[in-house]
């Protein structure tokens, strides 16, 4: 089986040398050159053969999101896997964003780098098991934002994203006005807005209308 070709961003000598030790010591990954710079990097895609980039976020000359986009908008064919050592929410969002294939912490085992290269060769998604937690953990806390409504405040919600004035409602639920009121503002409460716009807007968002 043809090895896949792999070249390295990261602006670290020393881990460019670990890695491309690592990497060849293997019968399916091909280091076929680095970078230390994104300009470096570019130069060499437009003129090597590629398969998947393993690109560092924290680069000198340009923030590895914005090199990972520019990869996949010159190369589509080429994959990018993230490489680095932030495991925050935003930056993992924003490679996703960007078109990386995956994204793989500096303290993963060559197995687990390799497992994510042919992921990637396979336009599949890669991410190192503590990533995967930062995932599983800001999906938790999103959910937790979202509030619990009662039957008459969901009746409720849904005739006001229909445009229904406070009477309209209150005719058609046959109860007071003063109910349907006392209701608009516990839900405004419960969401954490201020006006009606703001409160159909995020229950859209979470898919609550």
């Amino acid at each position: 089986m043809e090895k896949i070709k792999v070249f390295l961003i990261d602006d670290h000598p020393m881990i460019i040398e670990g890695l491309k030790s690592s990497l060849n010591n293997t019968d399916t990954v091909d280091v076929v050159g680095a970078a230390i710079n994104a300009f470096e990097g570019i130069t060499f895609l437009k003129n090597n053969q590629v398969e998947v980039v393993l690109l560092d976020i924290n680069l000198p000359d340009i923030n590895g999101v914005e090199v990972c986009g520019k990869i996949r908008n010159e190369f589509p064919d080429i994959k990018v896997i993230a490489l680095t050592t932030f495991n925050q929410y935003d930056y993992i969002s924003e490679m996703m964003q960007s078109g990386a294939s995956g994204y793989v912490l500096k303290n993963a085992t060559r197995d687990e780098l390799v497992e994510a290269i042919h992921a990637a060769k396979a336009n599949k998604k890669y991410f190192s098991a503590e990533v995967t937690e930062t995932l599983l953990q800001r999906s938790g806390d999103t959910a937790n934002k979202i509030p619990k409504l009662t039957r008459r405040e969901k009746e409720i919600l849904a005739l006001v994203a229909q445009g229904l004035t406070n009477q309209e409602i209150a005719d058609k639920l046959f109860i007071s006005i003063l109910t349907v009121i006392s209701h608009r503002k516990n839900l405004l409460t419960k969401f954490e807005v201020t006006n009606t716009a703001a409160l159909i807007s995020f229950a859209m968002k979470h898919q609550l209308l």
